[in-house]
């Protein structure tokens, strides 16, 4: 019977070449114990031939986006079901992914309409209806809210910005004195729905309405100025010369912030209240 050939060992930067990846990919799949390589003397790694197997096997793991601290216990996973059972979890959290991606596509193409209407333009105006929004309070500018209800979902929301917005509602006071703020998130209720964001009873329901809606492109916030109150007086200012008065909060929604050269930051969003 002929004798099988030995099988060759590679130097580290050879076998990464021959394998497609990088000698700091083969030494961070040994650290996790997938690999594993000859160490001469010397304390050059040589790697076997035979683990090339394994490691593309490692490689259509990851391609799932299994976590390298599970992929050992996947390939000695002795039954094929529960094999294809944990790549049907990997599966659903990647359609997940996806739809979450395409979302994110979704709201950009959203904002590169409103930066093409508003070229040319610091502030535009419209009345429209609004769809329904929940808002999340989170601060009241200087410390974050004490509510633990505010926490349970708080953690729900953040992975799904820029869909959900930072916000900041306005409340007048009923003496006349000055305004009351809360920064917080806000989202549209049918998208929190759709992606089954967490609610509970700390959420404020804003229902589908009749709005008056300032978008601003650009407003400039100098250095160690307050925007809110100047903005807040902007809004209700060109309010008042159209006759409409808001019969809500008003809230401002962020869509991002620039800065000049000298510090200047500019501020790009939309400030809404409900009118009659």
């Amino acid at each position: 019977m002929d004798k099988q050939p030995e099988k060759k060992t590679y130097r580290i930067g050879d076998y990464a070449r021959y394998m497609g990846v990088t000698p700091d990919f083969l030494k961070h799949y040994e650290q996790f114990g997938l690999i594993t390589p000859r160490v001469a003397e010397n304390g050059y790694r040589y790697y076997p031939f035979r683990e090339s197997s394994r490691l593309l096997d490692c490689l259509v793991l990851r391609g799932y986006g299994v976590p390298l601290k599970e992929m050992s216990g996947m390939l000695h996973e002795d039954a094929a079901d529960a094999f294809c059972q944990k790549l049907d979890e990997r599966a659903d959290a990647l359609r997940r992914q996806i739809a979450v991606s395409q979302a994110v596509v979704q709201e950009h193409e959203r904002l590169s309409r409103w930066m093409a209407r508003m070229e040319g333009r610091e502030e535009d105006w419209h009345v429209v209806e609004l769809p329904a929004l929940l808002f999340l309070p989170h601060t009241d500018l200087y410390t974050f809210l004490d509510d633990p209800r505010i926490y349970e979902v708080l953690s729900g929301w953040t992975p799904y910005m820029p869909m959900v917005k930072s916000c900041l509602r306005i409340t007048a006071a009923k003496d006349g004195g000055s305004p009351a703020y809360c920064w917080g998130l806000g989202v549209r209720q049918d998208f929190a729905q759709e992606y089954g964001l967490p609610t509970n009873g700390v959420l404020e329901v804003l229902p589908a309405r009749k709005a008056f809606v300032l978008d601003y492109c650009g407003w400039q916030v100098s250095p160690g100025e307050s925007p809110l109150q100047k903005h807040y007086e902007r809004f209700l200012s060109r309010m008042e010369a159209l006759n409409l008065r808001p019969v809500s909060s008003v809230y401002l929604t962020v869509l991002f912030h620039t800065h000049d050269a000298d510090g200047t930051r500019r501020d790009h969003g939309y400030m809404a209240a409900a009118v009659e």
